[in-house]
């Protein structure tokens, strides 16, 4: 049986959650005797084109920019699918690359699973976030979320001048325009009505948290959602080798992308506040936006970036980590991180978002964008004053790959296919 994945970015130097969720779930797939492709896009213009990442066949299809919601058009993804024959399409993050590939699979009569990874289903950010930094229900209007994306803006002047009435309906415009010149947002009219089709005619929509399975529900009325975690590889599971730096430091750890959503900003705040000698801060993650990253990685004078690093060496680093801290200012769809840190059994501190809040105990938990509840929490465990119990929410890749599997067999036995078809009309 074949299986193709779709998916945002596929291929070499793209190692965010969402590879990792395919690469984990592709290779157990392939162990039991499964054939595996993906195609990804290559936003970032890194030049792939086809090949095999991490044992895993990949082709590069087109992007339209992270908005988009249909993308390459249905007849393209007919004759992608035609040649590829899968007999189950299983997308995983539509972002860049948009649905059509769904609505192609459905004209070509293949089934398809779609697995929740973060929040672009209901919110074209993503971030599930307004502009005052309270939590949004999902897309609204065209007008209504392009003037949020203009009020949070990454450019400051787009900004500033969205604070105004006036100011957020032209810069809002500006958006719009050349989202459209750009065919990255050509749809928004209909971005709900277009997405409740696409997720009610899957078999399974299978959501990666408690709280991605309740939003999606009540968005989209749905009622083909499972709740599924993400499996980590075998070697988050394999024995320590090394323990924290040094009795004399604590090193606490922000390992995830340096942007302002992310909350690093509340952490370093944090710890400046705090002023504690013995306190390290390690970063790992991609500096997406990197004026942002610049100040952040600077704030806080004992801090060590590591850049982006491989999930091989991710292993090793936890290892050496007293805390591990999630300060979000956004929900998370369960973050990969708190999962692979309840793995190699690390104390976590998060925010209290629903996607963390889920997973933890109420102790590891301080209100959402407060520096001083992080830096009051941070003390009390440097001072061991209180002891943060470690999170024990992780599962294998093998344990999730064998519930998958369930459900393509459940796909075969309803459509009742015996074995993959020679052509596709």
């Amino acid at each position: 049986m074949k299986i193709l994945f779709a998916t945002m970015q596929f291929g070499p130097e793209y190692n965010q959650g969402t590879e990792r969720y395919i690469r984990n779930v592709g290779k157990e797939l392939i162990e039991d005797g499964y054939e595996v492709t993906v195609a990804g896009g290559d936003p970032e213009g890194k030049g792939h084109r086809e090949g095999i990442w991490n044992s895993i066949p990949y082709k590069t299809i087109p992007t339209y920019g992270w908005t988009t919601v249909s993308g390459a058009s249905i007849d393209w993804y007919v004759e992608l699918l035609r040649k590829e024959k899968p007999d189950i399409l299983h997308m995983v993050n539509p972002g860049h690359i948009g649905v059509n590939i769904i609505f192609a699979a459905r004209a070509l009569h293949i089934p398809y699973l779609v697995s929740v990874t973060d929040f672009w289903w209901l919110c074209p950010k993503q971030t599930l976030t307004l502009s005052n930094g309270s939590l949004c229900d999902g897309f609204t209007s065209e007008s209504t979320c392009l003037k949020c994306i203009a009020k949070t803006h990454r450019n400051p002047t787009i900004n500033l001048a969205a604070k105004t009435k006036i100011g957020a309906q032209f810069t809002a415009q500006i958006i719009k325009s050349k989202n459209i010149e750009s065919d990255e947002s050509t749809l928004w009219k209909n971005r709900r009505q277009i997405l409740q089709e696409a997720l009610s005619g899957a078999h399974k929509v299978i959501c990666l948290s408690k709280t991605g399975k309740v939003l999606l529900e009540n968005y989209f009325n749905l009622k083909n959602c499972q709740y599924l975690p993400a499996g980590l590889s075998a070697r988050w599971f394999e024995q320590k080798t090394s323990s924290s730096v040094s009795t004399n430091k604590f090193s606490v750890g922000f390992l995830g992308a340096i942007t302002p959503h992310k909350g690093l900003h509340v952490l370093t705040q944090a710890l400046k506040a705090l002023d504690n000698e013995r306190i390290q801060l390690i970063i790992a993650g991609k500096r997406a936006l990197p004026t942002y990253a610049d100040r952040e990685l600077q704030r806080y004078k004992k801090t060590t970036y590591l850049g982006e690093i491989k999930e091989e060496d991710t292993t090793p680093l936890m290892d050496k980590l007293d805390l591990i801290v999630l300060p979000s200012l956004w929900p998370e769809n369960q973050p990969q991180v708190l999962l692979e840190a309840g793995a190699r059994r690390v104390p976590v501190i998060a925010s209290d978002i629903p996607g963390c809040a889920e997973l933890l105990d109420q102790s590891a938990l301080f209100p959402m964008g407060s520096q001083k509840a992080l830096s009051n929490l941070i003390k009390k465990i440097t001072n061991n004053e209180i002891i943060i119990p470690k999170p024990n929410v992780s599962k294998s890749a093998k344990e999730i790959a064998k519930k998958i599997i369930l459900e393509y067999k459940s796909i075969i036995e309803k459509n009742k296919l015996t074995a993959r078809p020679q052509t596709r009309k």
